[in-house]
């Protein structure tokens, strides 16, 4: 299956809202409307992609708390990881 580059920019954009502290969760249910939108006519195809997309951000987001439950935060390198994001 090839990648649609409106979908990648799509990840991307809702992956830097979550690192600014959106919730996953809500971001889904605010993209759910415009997914659904027939004048958008996207393909099935398309929708479930960014379906998939989405639940993999929310898992990537849980891991990350779960993550930074645990100290993480504290770990060294982990700054520097996070720069290496920019």
């Amino acid at each position: 299956m090839s990648r649609n580059p409106n979908i990648e920019l799509a990840a991307r954009t809702i992956a830097r809202m979550m690192q600014e502290g959106a919730d996953a969760t809500a971001i889904a249910n605010k993209l759910e409307p415009v997914l659904e939108d027939p004048r958008l006519g996207r393909p099935q195809e398309e929708i479930t992609q960014l379906r998939e997309q989405i639940a993999k951000l929310e898992e990537n987001s849980a891991v990350l708390r779960a993550l930074e439950a645990a100290g993480v935060d504290n770990w060294d390198g982990y700054s520097d990881a996070l720069s290496s994001l920019d």
